[in-house]
C-alpha cells in the first residue's frame, strides 16, 4: 500500500501537467487568431469600424479600453494628428539612434531604414529586426611563427 506522501506527490504533477497543457493549449489558440489576422481594429480610421469590433469582442483588449482608443484616435484624426505615412516614426527611431555611438550607430540607423530582416509582428508581441555586420578581426601586433 502506498503512503499518503507519495499519493499526494502523483495528485500534484498530474494536476500541473493538465494545468500545463491546458495554457499551452491557450496560448497556441490565442496564436492562431493572430496570426490568421482576426484583427478586426483596421487602419482606414473608421471609428464606426472600429467601434464595431470594440462592441463584438474581437479587439483583443477590454470593451472599455477599446472604445476609449478608438474615441482618441478618431479625435486625433480630425485634429490632424494622425498621418498615412510613417515618417514621423522614422525620424523618431533616426533620432533615438543617435545615442548609440560608432557601430551601434550605424547598425541602428540601418534597421530603421529598412535593411536587414524583420519577423514577428506587434500582434504577437514584437517585431526584431536584425541586420548582420561582418567585423574583421583587428591585428595584435607582428605574429611570429615557431621555426
Amino acid at each position: 500500500m502506498k503512503n499518503n506522501t507519495s499519493i499526494k506527490k502523483n495528485r500534484i504533477t498530474k494536476g500541473l501537467a493538465a494545468f500545463g497543457m491546458t495554457v499551452v493549449l491557450a496560448m497556441a489558440a490565442a496564436s492562431v487568431h493572430v496570426i490568421a489576422g482576426e484583427i478586426s481594429i483596421d487602419d482606414t480610421g473608421s471609428v464606426v469600424s472600429e467601434k464595431a469590433a470594440c462592441n463584438n469582442g474581437t479587439s483583443q483588449q477590454s470593451r472599455a479600453d477599446c472604445l476609449l482608443e478608438a474615441k482618441n484616435a478618431n479625435a486625433d484624426k480630425k485634429a490632424g494628428l494622425l498621418g498615412k505615412d510613417n515618417q514621423g516614426y522614422k525620424a523618431n527611431a533616426l533620432i533615438r539612434c543617435e545615442r548609440l555611438i560608432g557601430d551601434d550607430k550605424k547598425d541602428c540607423r540601418a534597421r530603421v531604414m529598412g535593411e536587414g530582416k524583420s519577423t514577428g509582428s506587434v500582434a504577437v508581441g514584437g517585431v526584431i529586426t536584425e541586420v548582420e555586420t561582418v567585423v574583421p578581426p583587428k591585428p595584435k601586433g607582428v605574429v611570429r611563427l615557431p621555426k
